[in-house]
């Protein structure tokens, strides 16, 4: 190892004490460290009596001397800094150390040539030091280290830095000198602290003018002045009795112990002599740059060993004349040094310096160590739970921890460690690449050099590219956890392709000083992926036996979940993910339903979408009741939460990217004594011993699972048993005491094998910037610190903007939504400094999380919520929602709501999202917010629309020929009325006309047999409806019918043909004749053709079922031979046991799922009670056509030969109709069935 120093200074030889002292430590610490000393000193005799090599350069010509004629050979500084680059790149040194006046063009250059810088900086001026990091000088040093005690200075303008308070550097001084004769008096007064030469001359003379004023009143007082190299003497001092005056002596230490009092500049070295020697001192701080000079004489006179003068002669020697005019009190001064007695740490202080590129072998030493854990509390799960388990050990172990982690709330506390351990370092990320690979890794380096850690220990293997980056920059331990599925799905975010990411993670890996694996399942994982074999160590995790242990059940939490005294529960604690067997706990609970009637699963986890899938799943498995979905547990909960439970599941299985590396909820809950049911897949098995402290399945297998968890069930002495065998398993095996000592083991051996230096990468390694930076370690460092310094001069505006809001008296309104989303911690921080609660705009899904509520809204004057709709777990958001305190629900101010891009693409979409904005507009307003609904959905949104429907269906006719079986007039559920008249129509279609565009002449008869139905279309398009269309089943469509409705103006003509063949057509049209239809159907395409008539467009419909679907080629061949413009397919409608046969075979041809029963799609809401309206043959009106008169009256709006239809559809049931479809259809007679409401009955509708 090379040590360069640089000793450069204008005037004093402090710095070269200093160096001297380091130097002569760094021995010690080194054996055969190389040792050069650069310095423009006069006197270098310190340095060769050190035995120290050395470069000596001529005096500065910038800087004003004492020896005016040693300018003549001064260097310009140009020429100074290319000496000093010179002899630094022929030494070639792995470390600089500066002493305070560093020239930065130099500096700077020392990472280049590949040393590391440090800075020794004595200063102690706040305005200087601020000044000094304004210029951002700091980002050349790896570490800046300050030799003073503890409270001699004010570190705040350094905050951020890589700062260590090493304590004073002192040049060793004897001890054994005479004690000061009991003769005459003696002064000595030294020369030199620091400050300016004409400080220096103005304070030589005040001394010596001292001296002859106080000897008018101490006849025999002796002063000797010693002027230093860089001093000269006043002139005309010949004649001042009793004054000796010395350029330097061959023994300071000697003259200072023979002192009665010591009069100085209060200069570090010559404070640091005064108090070795506990001399009465009087100290003459300077007029310029003295404040370092005025502080420590400060410091000195309040503790009573010190007095301190103007530098001027009267003031001097006023001072040295009370001093001597009292024995007592000199015999107090000297008393006052032993209570701030001296304490040299020239070893410590070498230490520091070299950390950057040495850290000494620690044996039965506390090290420190920095854990990096991206995910830690309040973030919950099996990482978490083992990051914050090993920090909590070791802090009671007395190591010292750093916990670095994601920017979130509640970071800093929640975890309990206390906000000195937990460093919230990282912006996060959305999933799944939560982790920048490149950025985190310079934040960890710089907080790392802050920090000083001896171990960084990463909780995440995906960050095994970082290994080398972290060895080339830092000399210390680099050990890293393998959990299983952090190798298969890192999370991590880079540029570079995945073979080259994952070829980095595995070599990185591999040159860690130790991999450990929570498993041999993990541990074979990594070695199978290539991670040498060398550096693997298993430690299974461990959990709090304290914590987590047997009792009672917990009744406040019981009945907040819902849990009965005779409930059997079913736990569940895992993330919510597909991979966690959630679907395959489900099938089971299904299984064992009917059979134990209190059984119940719970389940904890915050995704909504996930929840709202489980339910649905449930709902389908008919256990919707039987489930209990907690959302977010807090981790003071968990242990009571396991007390629940009869039986804990996780019935994980595999996929590619994810594994269960071992599963620690599985112990937490052995250590609770509840038995587990768990898969036989990854780790799983060395969590829970099989037959011992619990069962395993089979993965995937629900009757598996089944019968496991109801053996335990019934057999309750089998499930105490195996509960109480789990427990004394964690008691011996898993604790997270014993984890803790395993790893602790590991880093003591590791610690204990000697000294460590910065280790650049291998030229094997492959260098990608991608992953990190392709530089050496010592410019990746200086990378790291400017990255930092950025951070923070960001934090420093931001912080400033906000001070300047507050000081106006504005309120401060924060966005978290979106990027502003990362900064919402540090602003909430920086706000409560100012004593200021600020109003937050965030999204409602982060509004209902557990952090949210606990660690944002007690600072918070209000908050405005966002939220896009529809919401892809909706069911789940608005039970959250609903589940909140009252004061927290207060605190909303306004609720923008708006619909999502998809949504706005895809106007069936949008409707999706009407119930759902209802609620939230509903919920919010009712506790005085806000609320503004998405301006697209506002028609949706009342109970009186605006205007008038703009589709309409009129019923000319419930007659029908046919008798067909799902139909309410050819099963005779209808009862046949009256034909429309004309006149009748033409008020329905006066009365709907101004607003309707859309109008379906049919309903439940055949259209056809009203004989005025040409006149009616007529009439309709008189009066501008833009189109209009017919349905029929064909048998009254050939000769003048048929040519009077091709002339009437129809717009669409739809013609129900559901067979391809005259036995299969009657299956389902009963009384229908097959051969008359295909007849009429082509007549009357041909007869268009004849005509040249563009309209109708003529469209053939085919219901298709289980009886026709074979039919569907042929039916396609029809068509064209048919020459209709367009083939309807649409899908059969079965609603009861007696059409249940009736679904088709091919699901893509089905309503329903493969039960036949449950509809592939249920929409929560329905637009017809807006925009459509059917008025039947009696004028009877209803919301849509599934809603019939026979049904009973609540389906009947009005009657708009009684009533105007205005009336009508402002009126009291249309109302009452809409608000219940708000609410939620599925609480509706009829509506909670129907898959309509859209136009996705039609299965395709094609060219023929």
């Amino acid at each position: 190892m090379k040590v360069a120093f640089h000793t450069i200074n204008g005037v004093g030889l402090g710095h070269v004490v200093r160096a001297v002292s380091l130097a002569t430590e760094m021995r010690a610490l080194v054996p055969g460290v190389k040792l050069l000393v650069l310095t423009n000193a006069r006197d270098t005799s310190r340095i060769a009596e050190a035995g120290l090599d050395f470069v000596k350069l001529p005096p500065r010509l910038s800087e004003p001397h004492a020896d005016p004629g040693r300018a003549l050979t001064a260097l310009p500084e140009p020429f100074e800094e290319a000496a000093l680059v010179a002899a630094l790149e022929t030494f070639r040194p792995d470390l600089v150390v500066f002493d305070t006046h560093a020239p930065m063009r130099v500096a700077r250059q020392v990472a280049a040539i590949g040393a590391r810088a440090v800075l020794v900086l004595r200063e102690l001026r706040p305005e200087a030091l601020r000044s000094f990091v304004a210029s951002a000088a700091p980002l050349a040093f790896d570490r800046i280290v300050v030799p003073h005690a503890p409270g001699d200075m004010d570190l705040a303008p350094l905050d951020g830095l890589p700062v260590v308070l090493a304590g004073p550097i002192v040049r060793p001084i004897r001890g054994d000198a005479p004690a000061p004769s009991s003769g005459a008096p003696r002064v000595v007064a030294t020369a030199g602290g620091g400050g300016q030469p004409v400080d220096a001359r103005r304070y030589l003379r005040a001394v010596a003018d001292a001296h002859l004023l106080a000897r008018a009143r101490v006849p025999e007082l002796e002063t000797v002045l010693v002027t230093g190299p860089y001093g000269e003497p006043p002139s005309n001092l010949e004649r001042y009795p009793g004054l000796t005056v010395v350029r330097s002596t061959a023994d300071l230490d000697a003259l200072l112990a023979r002192a009665t009092l010591v009069v100085s500049q209060a200069g570090y070295n010559a404070i640091a002599e005064i108090r070795a020697l506990e001399k009465p001192a009087v100290l003459v701080p300077g007029h310029r740059k003295a404040e370092d000079q005025r502080a420590r004489a400060l410091r000195l006179a309040r503790a009573g060993a010190a007095v301190i003068a103007k530098p001027e002669a009267r003031s001097i020697a006023d001072a040295v004349e009370a001093i001597l005019g009292s024995g007592d009190r000199l015999a107090a001064m000297t008393r006052a040094h032993r209570t701030i007695p001296l304490v040299a740490r020239n070893r410590e202080a070498a230490a520091a310096v070299l950390r950057p590129v040495w850290r000494p072998p620690m044996k039965n030493a506390m090290a420190k160590v920095a854990i990096v854990a991206h995910d830690f509390a309040p973030k919950l799960g099996g990482m978490e739970t083992v990051a914050r388990s090993l920090a909590a050990c070791l802090l009671a172990r007395g190591v010292g921890v750093r916990v670095y982690t994601t920017n979130r709330l509640g970071a800093r506390s929640a975890s309990g460690l206390g906000e000195d351990v937990v460093v919230p370092l990282y912006q996060p990320r959305p999933p799944p690449a939560r982790i920048d690979l490149e950025d985190d890794l310079l934040a960890t380096i710089d907080a790392a050099l802050r920090d000083s850690a001896d171990v960084i220990h990463l909780c995440h293997a995906g960050l095994g590219p970082w290994v080398p980056a972290l060895r080339a920059a830092l000399p210390c331990i680099v050990t890293v956890n393998v959990h299983g599925n952090d190798l298969l799905a890192p999370w991590v975010f880079h540029d570079g392709t995945p073979d080259a990411y994952r070829t980095a993670q595995i070599e990185g890996l591999s040159s860690a000083d130790a991999v450990l694996a929570v498993s041999r399942f993990s541990q074979d994982l990594a070695r199978g992926r290539g991670v040498a074999p060398g550096v693997l160590h298993t430690i299974e995790n461990g959990v709090d036996p304290t914590r987590f242990c047997p009792g009672a059940r917990d009744a406040t939490l019981a009945r907040r979940f819902g849990i009965e005294d005779e409930d059997e529960v079913v736990l569940t604690v895992s993330r919510l993910a597909p991979r966690k067997g959630h679907r395959t706990a489900l099938e089971a609970i299904a299984l064992l339903a009917k059979k134990r009637p209190r059984l119940k699963f719970v389940f904890t986890g915050a995704s909504d979408a996930m929840r709202t899938e489980l339910a649905q799943i449930a709902d389908g498995l008919g256990i919707g009741a039987r489930i209990v979905a907690t959302g977010f547990v807090p981790d003071a909960e968990l242990p009571a939460l396991y007390r629940l439970a009869n039986v804990f599941a996780l019935l994980a299985s595999e996929a590619d990217d994810d594994v269960e590396g071992f599963g620690v909820a599985l112990v937490e809950a052995a250590a609770s004594g509840v038995p587990a049911v768990a898969s036989r897949t990854g780790g799983v098995p060395e969590a829970l011993v099989d037959g011992e402290t619990g069962l395993l399945v089979t993965a995937g297998d629900a009757v598996s699972a089944a019968r496991a968890i109801e053996r335990l069930l019934e057999d309750r002495a089998l499930a105490r048993t195996l509960g109480a065998r789990g427990r004394e398993r964690v008691l011996t095996e898993l604790s997270h005491e014993r984890a803790a000592d395993r790893v602790l083991g590991i880093w003591s051996a590791l610690l204990e094998r000697g000294a460590r230096t910065p280790v650049d990468r291998s030229p094997a390694w492959p260098g990608s910037s991608a992953f990190v930076p392709a530089e050496n370690g010592v410019l990746l460092t200086r990378r790291a610190q400017e990255r930092g310094a950025a951070r923070r001069a960001a934090r420093a505006a931001r912080r400033q903007s906000l001070h300047a809001v507050v000081e106006r008296g504005q309120l401060v309104r924060l966005r978290a939504t979106g990027a502003g989303a990362r900064l919402l911690p540090d602003a909430l921080e920086d706000c409560a400094a100012e004593g200021h609660a600020p109003r937050v705009e965030v999204k409602l899904r982060r509004f209902v999380e557990a952090d949210f509520a606990a660690y944002a809204l007690p600072l918070l004057e209000g908050v405005e919520l966002v939220h896009g709709v529809p919401h892809p777990g909706a069911r789940a958001l608005l039970d959250a929602v609903r589940a909140m305190p009252e004061e927290a629900l207060r605190r909303v101010r306004l609720v923008r709501l708006f619909l999502t891009p998809e949504a706005r693409e895809a106007p069936s979409l949008a409707l999706e999202a009407v119930p759902e904005t209802h609620a939230l507009r509903r919920f919010f307003a009712e506790r005085g917010a806000v609320v503004v609904p998405p301006p697209e959905l506002m028609r949706y949104l009342s109970e009186l629309p605006a205007g008038g429907p703009e589709t309409a269906m009129v019923e000319p006719t419930n007659l029908c020929n046919l008798a067909c079986p799902t139909c309410p007039t050819g099963t005779g559920k209808i009862k046949p009325l009256p034909q429309m008249t004309l006149d009748r129509f033409d008020h329905v279609l006066g009365e709907l006309a101004p607003r309707m565009r859309n109008l379906a002449l049919w309903n439940y008869g055949e259209p056809l047999l009203n004989k005025e139905l040409p006149a009616m279309i007529a009439h309709a398009k008189e009066a501008g409806v833009r189109v209009v269309k017919v349905s029929s089943n064909v048998h009254f469509l050939d000769g003048e019918r048929g040519l009077a409705l091709l002339r009437s103006g129809l717009d669409v003509l739809i013609l129900s043909v559901d067979g391809a063949s005259a036995e299969t057509y009657a299956t389902f049209r009963k009384d229908g004749d097959f051969e008359r239809v295909a007849g009429s159907v082509a007549w009357l395409c041909a007869e268009k053709k004849r005509l040249g008539l563009d309209k109708p467009r003529i469209e053939l419909q085919f219901i298709v079922m289980r009886h026709n679907e074979h039919e569907l080629p042929e039916m396609r061949r029809l068509a064209r031979e048919w020459g209709v413009d367009r083939l309807r397919v649409k899908t059969v409608g079965a609603d009861d046991a007696t059409t249940k046969d009736l679904v088709p075979a091919e699901r893509l041809l089905s309503r329903y799922k493969a039960d036949g029963e449950t509809p592939n799609v249920r929409h929560a809401f329905c637009t017809m009670a807006w925009d459509h309206t059917v008025v039947n043959v009696d004028g009877s009106v209803t919301p849509c056509c599934y809603l019939r008169p026979d049904m009973g009256d609540a389906f009947v709006m009005g009657n708009v030969f009684q009533a105007s239809f205005p009336e009508i559809w402002r009126g009291e049931r249309y109302r009452a109709f809409r608000a219940a479809m708000l609410a939620g259809r599925e609480s509706m007679p009829v509506c909670d069935r129907c898959r309509g409401g859209t136009h996705d009955l039609i299965a395709s509708v094609e060219a023929p």
